[in-house]
C-alpha cells in the first residue's frame, strides 16, 4: 500500500474527518445520558409543532392532477383545456357482456343494454317506454341555498342547446317577440297542409296527426354513443316534443310519421307561403308602416328557414330504423356488420333513410362511431364482425365546471351557484346511478338480472365519472381490519426481539415500545409538516407512506439499541454515561448515514415530474427526517435512562407489568454490572478514543451463530468464489431482462380495489373495448383566417389509420354549422356537410353571431369559448357582438385500435404529430390533442430516460453523505457500486413479478437505493472501525450488524405486510412485492456479497489513517495474523475496549 505523498495526506485527512464525526456522536451520547429530559423535551416540541400542519392538510385524486408530467406538453395543455372548458368530460357507462364472450349483440343483450339507460330517461321519456324497469327512480330533489329543483340526466348531461326558433310558445308572448318563428311555422303547417289538394297526388286528403298549440322543442336528447342506435329502441330518452313529430298517421300504403307527410307534401310550399304572409302581417301590424320593410325580408326569410326545416326534421328520429325486437341474432349481426361497412364507405344518410339501406346514426343523423360501442370483437377473413363480446353505451356529462353548465345550474336555481354546490349536485346524480345500476351488476332479486329473471343470461357493467375518482380517494384508506394484524404482528416481533426474561435487567421491551410509539408520532409528524409546506397529499399519503416510514424507522431503532444492549452487558467498571459515548460513537454515524441516505433518495426521487408520486416523494422525504430528529432527541435520551435502569440492576418496567421473567426463574433483580475497572478502557473526554478491537464479541444467541458458524466461511475460497459467481450470474440475467424485456405500462385494473363494479369495468374497458375519444383543440389563433387550415387539418386527422372511419368528423365539428350545414341548405341531398367554403374574413364574425350561434351553432355550443376583448374574460357565445371573439374551439375525433400500451403511446404520437406539424405548416400553434389517452400515456414517452436520471441522482446523493460519515473513498465507492447492482437486479427481478416501468416504479427504484444501505452501510460502518485483518474485521462487522438488521428486516417486512392484502393490485405488487422483493436481494448482496468484497478489497480500519498508525496499518489489512499480534504505531496493541464482554 502507498503510504507516502499524496495519498498518506488523504488518508490521514480522512482519518482526521472520521474521528471527528465519531468523537461528535460520542459527546452526544455522553449529553443524552446527563441531560435527558432537555433533549426530549426539544424533540417533543418539534414534532408536536410539526403535527399542527394537518390542519392545512389537502388530498388529491384526480387522476390528470397526479399522472401529468409537470414537465411535459400535456400539463400546459391540461391546465389551458380545463381553463376552458373545466375538465374532462364526465363519462357515465353502463355495459352488457356476453359470459360467452360471443354474442353481445343479441336481442336479449340489447334488450338488458336498453333496460340499463333506464336512469337516463326524464319522466316524459319515461312515460313512452312502460317495459323501462323503475323508470324515474334517478329522479332526484336538489337543493342549492334554499331552491328546490328536481333534477334527471337532461340537466347533466352534454345536449345540443335548442336554438331560439325551435322553442315553444310562451305564454302571452307573440311569437314575433319571441323569435320561434319556425316552431310556430311548423305547427301551423300540420293544420294547414291537410286543406290543401294537389291533382294526382296520393297524399290528398289525408289527415294528419297536428301539433298541440304552442308547440316547440324545449330539449335535444343527451349526447352519447350506444350500439342501441341502429335500431328504434335508440329513441329511448327521444324527448316528448321530438317524439310528437314521429306520430304516424294514414298514408297511401302504409301508416307514414308527421314529418314524412310535412316534408314531401305537394301542398307544402303554399302552406310555406301562407304562414309567410302571416309573417309579414303580423310584424307590419306590430310595426307599424315604417316597418313594413322589416317584415317583408323576415318573412322571406323565415319562408326559407322553414322549407329547410322540413328536410332537417325528416331526417331526424329513429321511426325508419328496425326494432331489434322482430330481429333474430343472425339478422342483428348482419345488420351491425351492414350498417358498418356502409358508414366506412360514405353512405349518405339520405340512402340511409328514403334508400331503407341499414345505418347506424344518431338520433340527428349524423354516423355513430360504431365500434366505441362494440367490444371484444373478432372478425372473419372478410372483416365482418364474427363475435362481440361487450356492448355499452357512453353518455357524455358536462363537467361540473364547464362555463355553459355553470350557467344552466344559475339559470335553473336562480341564484349564483358555487363549485361546491355543482359539485355535490353531481355526485349525488352519480350516486344516484350507482343505486340504480349496481343490484343489476350483483344481479339482485327484482333487477332482472337475478337468476330466473328476464336478463339473467348477461353480464353488467358500469362505470361513473365520481366513481373513477373515488376509486384513488378510496386508495387513500386501507382496511383497519387488515392494518391491526399487522401492527399487533409487529408488536410482538419487538417485544420477542427485545425481551430477557432470564436476565430482566437486559431485557428492554419498553425501550424498544418506546420506539415504535416515538416512530409513530414522527410518521403523523411528517404528514403534518408536509401539508404545513403545502404540499398535497396524495392517496399513498395515508396508505403506503406509514407503513414504509414504519419500517424504515425500525432498521435504526434496532441498530441502537441493539449497540446499546452490547455494550451494558459488559462487566467492565464503566458508567452508564460511558455506555452511552460508546453506544452513540459506535452506532450512530451509520444511523445517521441510512436515514439521511434514505431521505436524499426520497429527496432526489421527489424531482420526478409526476405530481403525485412527487409529493408523496417530499411526504417521505419529510417523515424520516423527522424519524432521525425523534430518533435523536427522544429514543437516544431514552437509552440513556435504560442505561441508568440496567446499571442499577433493575428490571425493565414492561417486566414489572407483565412479570414473564418470574415464570423461568429469572428474579425480580439482577446483579448490576460488574464495578471492576478495567484499566484498559479508553474513554477520554466523551470521545470513543480507541477503536473497538477484533476480539470484542457481541452478546446473544444470534451473534454467537454468526461468530461461529456464518463468519468462518468467509475464510475459505472457495466459498467466496461462490458467491461471487451465483452473483455475478444472478445479476447478468436481471441485467438482461431489466433492458430488454421491461415494459412500460400501468393499468387501471392495478389502481382499483378488486371486487368492485369499478374493477370489473376497467378490466371490461381494458379487455374488449379498443376506443377513445380525444378532443382537437384550438386555442388563441386567428380563426376567420384559419378556417382553411383547420379543414385541412380534419381532413389530415381523418386520413389517419388510428381515427373511426363510420363517422366523420367533419359531421359533427363546429365547422358543419357554416352555410354549407345541413340546418340550412336544403340542397344538400346528403344532410351531412361534404364541403366548405371558407368565409371572406370580414364576414366571419358577423355570419358566426347570426347564424352559428342564433340557429345551427348552438347545437355544439359546448364547443365553444368566448372572451370578452376588453375584460378578457369568458362570456357565453349566445351574446356575442362586436368586442366578443372565439377563444378556444373542440372538436371531437374517435380512436380505434387501442389494444396495447404501445399501441396507445403511438396513435397518441401520431395524432400529435397530425397537429403539429399542421400547425407548423400554417403558422397557427395553438392546435393540440387532449383527452384521457394524453393524461394516462404520456407518462410513458420519457419514463425510462427519466429513470435512469433519477435512481444515477440518486446514488451520486448516496455517495456524497457515504464519504461525509464514513470518510473513505474506496469503502463509499464499494458500497455505492453494490447499490446500483441492487437496483439493476430488482428492476430485473420485478418484470418477473409482472411489474411494469411507470411512475410508481421510477420512485421505487430510486427510494431501494437509499433502503438498500441500511443493509450495506451499518455492515461497512462496523468494518471501518474494527481494527485486525480484513478476515476479522468482517468476522465483527456481521457479528455486530447481521443480528439488528435482521430484527429490522423482519419488522420491515411485517410493517409492509398489510400491503400485501390490500385490494388494490397496485399496493401489492408496487409496494408490497417490490419491497419485499428488496429485503432479499439487499440482504443477499449486504450479508453474502459485500463480506466478500470487504475479504478482498475492503479498506483499511479509519483508525489507521493517522500520522502514526499508517505506517503499521499495511501488514494487519493484508495478513490473516492473529489480532492479539498486530501493532499499533510501532508498539504492542493495546486490549480492546470491552475485552471483557459477555460472550
Amino acid at each position: 500500500m502507498d503510504n507516502s505523498g499524496p495519498v498518506k495526506s488523504v488518508r490521514v485527512t480522512l482519518g482526521k474527518g472520521h474521528r471527528l464525526v465519531t468523537n461528535a456522536f460520542s459527546s452526544y451520547g455522553a449529553l443524552a445520558a446527563r441531560r435527558p429530559w432537555l433533549l426530549s423535551l426539544l424533540g417533543a416540541v418539534i414534532l408536536g409543532a410539526s403535527i399542527f400542519g394537518l390542519f392545512n392538510a389537502e388530498t388529491e385524486n384526480r387522476l390528470e392532477e397526479l399522472f401529468v408530467r409537470t414537465d411535459s406538453r400535456v400539463a400546459k395543455e391540461r391546465d389551458f383545456y380545463n381553463s376552458k372548458y373545466g375538465g374532462f368530460i364526465r363519462k357515465e357507462v353502463f355495459s352488457v357482456s356476453d359470459p360467452a364472450g360471443k354474442a353481445a349483440y343479441s336481442r336479449a343483450n340489447l334488450a338488458a343494454l336498453a333496460a340499463g339507460m333506464a336512469p337516463f330517461l326524464s319522466e316524459d321519456e319515461a312515460a313512452f317506454n312502460g317495459t323501462v324497469r323503475n323508470p324515474t327512480q334517478t329522479a332526484m330533489l336538489a337543493n342549492v341555498q334554499g331552491s328546490s329543483r328536481r333534477m334527471s340526466e337532461a340537466d347533466f348531461c352534454e345536449r345540443p342547446q335548442v336554438p331560439p326558433v325551435f322553442a315553444p310558445s310562451l305564454p302571452g308572448v307573440p311569437y314575433f317577440a319571441q323569435g320561434n318563428f319556425i316552431s310556430v311555422g311548423y305547427q301551423f303547417l300540420t293544420t294547414c297542409l291537410p286543406t290543401k289538394t294537389v291533382a294526382g297526388s296520393p297524399l290528398n286528403g289525408l289527415p294528419l296527426a297536428t301539433l298541440p298549440t304552442g308547440w316547440g322543442i324545449d330539449r335535444f336528447p343527451c349526447t352519447k354513443v350506444s350500439p342501441l342506435d341502429c335500431f328504434q329502441e335508440g329513441g329511448l330518452d327521444y324527448p316528448g316534443a321530438l317524439r310528437l313529430l314521429e306520430q304516424r298517421g294514414a298514408g297511401p300504403t302504409v301508416p307514414l310519421s308527421l314529418v314524412d307527410i310535412v316534408f314531401a307534401h305537394p301542398g307544402k310550399a303554399a302552406c310555406i307561403q301562407d304562414f309567410a304572409t302571416k309573417v309579414q302581417t303580423d310584424l307590419t301590424a306590430a310595426l307599424g308602416p315604417a316597418g313594413a320593410a322589416r317584415a317583408t325580408i323576415t318573412a322571406a326569410q323565415v319562408a326559407k328557414a322553414l322549407n329547410d326545416t322540413t328536410l332537417l326534421f325528416s331526417s331526424w328520429g329513429y321511426r325508419w330504423r328496425p326494432s331489434f325486437r322482430t330481429m333474430t341474432d343472425a339478422q342483428i349481426l348482419a345488420h351491425l356488420n351492414t350498417a358498418y361497412a356502409n358508414g366506412v364507405a360514405g353512405v349518405t344518410v339520405s340512402q340511409c333513410i328514403q334508400g331503407n339501406r341499414p345505418c347506424c346514426l344518431g338520433w340527428e343523423a349524423t354516423h355513430l362511431p360504431l365500434t366505441v360501442g362494440l367490444g371484444g370483437i373478432k372478425r372473419n377473413a372478410t372483416g365482418a364482425f364474427e363475435e362481440i363480446a361487450s356492448i355499452r353505451v357512453v353518455a357524455n356529462n358536462f363537467n361540473p365546471e364547464h362555463p355553459q353548465w355553470i350557467d344552466q345550474m344559475n339559470a335553473k336555481f336562480g341564484r349564483a351557484t358555487s363549485a361546491k354546490e355543482r359539485r355535490s349536485l353531481v355526485e349525488n346524480w352519480d350516486e344516484r346511478l350507482v343505486d340504480t345500476w349496481k343490484p343489476m351488476y350483483e344481479g339482485a332479486q327484482g333487477s332482472g338480472f337475478a337468476p330466473g329473471e328476464i336478463f339473467n343470461g348477461s353480464t353488467v357493467g358500469f362505470t361513473t365519472w365520481t366513481a373513477v375518482e373515488n376509486v384513488l380517494k378510496d386508495a387513500g384508506h386501507l382496511d383497519p381490519w387488515t392494518v391491526a394484524p399487522a401492527v399487533i404482528l409487529v408488536i410482538l416481533y419487538i417485544i420477542a426481539a427485545t425481551i430477557n426474561v432470564f436476565r430482566p435487567v437486559h431485557s428492554h421491551v419498553h425501550l424498544g415500545l418506546a420506539g415504535l410509539g416515538i416512530i409513530s408520532v414522527s410518521i403523523i409528524a411528517g404528514v403534518g409538516l408536509t401539508a404545513g409546506f403545502g404540499v398535497k397529499l396524495s392517496p399513498l399519503a395515508q396508505t403506503v407512506a406509514p407503513l414504509l416510514a414504519l419500517g424504515i424507522g425500525f432498521n435504526d431503532m434496532f441498530v441502537l439499541g441493539k449497540a446499546l444492549k452490547n455494550f451494558v452487558r459488559q462487566r467492565a467498571g464503566r458508567s452508564f454515561e460511558d455506555e452511552m459515548r460508546l453506544t452513540v460513537g459506535l452506532a450512530g454515524p451509520s444511523v445517521c448515514l441510512t436515514m439521511l441516505s434514505i431521505a436524499a433518495s426520497f429527496g432526489i426521487a421527489a424531482a420526478s415530474p409526476y405530481p403525485g408520486v412527487s409529493w408523496f416523494c417530499i411526504q417521505m422525504c419529510i417523515t424520516i427526517l423527522l424519524e432521525l430528529v425523534g430518533l435523536l432527541l427522544l429514543f437516544v435520551p431514552l437509552m440513556g435512562l435504560d442505561a441508568r435502569r440496567a446499571k442499577a440492576g433493575k428490571v425493565d418496567p414492561f417486566l414489572r407489568f407483565v412479570p414473564l421473567h418470574l415464570l423461568v426463574g429469572g428474579g425480580r433483580n439482577s446483579a448490576p454490572a460488574d464495578a471492576t475497572p478495567n484499566d484498559d478502557l479508553e474513554v477520554a473526554k466523551g470521545a470513543l478514543a480507541k477503536p473497538p478491537k477484533a476480539e470484542i464479541d457481541a452478546g446473544g444467541w444470534i451473534p454467537r451463530l454468526v461468530r461461529k458458524t456464518y463468519a468462518p466461511l468467509f475464510d475459505s475460497k472457495l466459498f467466496a468464489l461462490a458467491v461471487v459467481a451465483f452473483a455475478a450470474a444472478f445479476f447478468v440475467a436481471m441485467a438482461v431482462l431489466a433492458f430488454t424485456q421491461s415494459e412500460s405500462d400501468l393499468l387501471l385494473t392495478d389502481v382499483t380495489r378488486r371486487g368492485t363494479f369499478q374493477h370489473d369495468y376497467a378490466h371490461k374497458s381494458h379487455d374488449d373495448f379498443e376506443s377513445w375519444d380525444v378532443a382537437y383543440i384550438n386555442k388563441e389563433i386567428d380563426y376567420p383566417a384559419q378556417q382553411a387550415n383547420i379543414l385541412g387539418t380534419i381532413q389530415a386527422f381523418q386520413r389517419s389509420p388510428w381515427v373511426e372511419q363510420t363517422l366523420k368528423i367533419f359531421e359533427t365539428a363546429w365547422l358543419a354549422a357554416s352555410p354549407k350545414s345541413v340546418l340550412f341548405n336544403a340542397q344538400n341531398a346528403g344532410l351531412v356537410p361534404t364541403a366548405f367554403t371558407p368565409l371572406p374574413a370580414a364576414a366571419f364574425y358577423p355570419f358566426f353571431q347570426q347564424d352559428y350561434v342564433q340557429r345551427g351553432a348552438q347545437s355544439i355550443l359546448q364547443s365553444y369559448h368566448c372572451k370578452n376583448l376588453t375584460t378578457q374574460t369568458h362570456v357565453d357565445c349566445r351574446r356575442m357582438d362586436a368586442n366578443t371573439r372565439l377563444d378556444a374551439t373542440a372538436m371531437t375525433i374517435y380512436v380505434n385500435g387501442l389494444t396495447s400500451t404501445d399501441r396507445y403511446r403511438t396513435a397518441l404520437r401520431d395524432l400529435r404529430a397530425i397537429a403539429d406539424a399542421r400547425s407548423a405548416q400554417s403558422g397557427n400553434t395553438g392546435g393540440f390533442v387532449y383527452g384521457y389517452i394524453a393524461v394516462l400515456y404520456d407518462q410513458f414517452e420519457h419514463i425510462e430516460r427519466q429513470t435512469f436520471f433519477i435512481v444515477g441522482l440518486t446514488l451520486v446523493g448516496v455517495f456524497v453523505t457515504s464519504v461525509l460519515f464514513q470518510w473513505s473513498l474506496l469503502l463509499s465507492l464499494l458500497v455505492t457500486a453494490l447499490l446500483l447492482v441492487i437496483d439493476i437486479e430488482l428492476y430485473g427481478f420485478f418484470w418477473i413479478m409482472t411489474g411494469k416501468l411507470n411512475a410508481l416504479t421510477l420512485v421505487n427504484l430510486a427510494v431501494a437505493v437509499g433502503l438498500a444501505t441500511e443493509y450495506t452501510f451499518h455492515l461497512s460502518r462496523n468494518y471501518l472501525v474494527f481494527e485486525g485483518t480484513r478476515h476479522h474485521r468482517v468476522a465483527k462487522a456481521l457479528e455486530w450488524t447481521l443480528e439488528p438488521l435482521l430484527h429490522g428486516m423482519a419488522a420491515f417486512f411485517l410493517a409492509i405486510f398489510a400491503l400485501a392484502f390490500a385490494k388494490y393490485r397496485a399496493f401489492q405488487l408496487y409496494y408490497f412485492g417490490f419491497f419485499a422483493v428488496l429485503l432479499v436481494i439487499a440482504a443477499f448482496n449486504g450479508f453474502v456479497l459485500l463480506p466478500v468484497i470487504l475479504r478482498f478489497l475492503g479498506p483499511p480500519s479509519i483508525f489507521n489513517n493517522t500520522a502514526s498508525g499508517i505506517a503499521a496499518s499495511a501488514p494487519a489489512d493484508t495478513a490473516d495474523k492473529p489480532a492479539h499480534l498486530e501493532m499499533e504505531g510501532g508498539r504492542k496493541a493495546a486490549p480492546p475496549i470491552g475485552s471483557d464482554l459477555e460472550r
